[in-house]
């Protein structure tokens, strides 16, 4: 009993990260999920996320992840939802051009999805 205790454990561990970067069943999901930095000003910059509206629930939340090393690690950013898709926030801590941006889109039911920022995109 105690093996397939560990085993199904193991399991659910398994299936709730490879959630992580697995798009949204249906059209228009996570997949859809864009990052985009502007300038504000020469020290602070505006991170948004762009989602589909669809996905979006009164229960889901987006949080950015800045490693730098500036930072010395990661600091995490709760952005602000404006609506039609798209959440956002300000920062100065992308002043130098050394970071790694990571996007984490939290929705109802415990479900998780991450996009690294790729500024050749933007």
């Amino acid at each position: 009993m105690r093996r397939y205790t560990v085993y199904m454990s193991l399991l659910t561990i398994i299936l709730i990260l490879s959630g992580c970067s697995t798009p949204m069943a249906g059209t228009g999901g996570v997949s859809d999920m864009q990052i985009k930095v502007e300038q504000e000003s020469e020290d602070e910059s505006r991170i948004e996320v762009i989602l589909d509206e669809s996905i979006i629930s009164d229960g889901s939340w987006v949080m950015f992840e800045i490693w730098s090393a500036e930072t010395n690690g990661s600091v995490w950013l709760q952005a602000a939802y404006e609506g039609e898709g798209i959440y956002s926030t300000e920062t100065k801590l992308l002043s130098s051009n050394d970071y790694t941006l990571l996007g984490h889109f939290y929705a109802a039911g415990g479900f998780h999805f991450s996009r690294q920022y790729d500024s050749t995109v933007n």
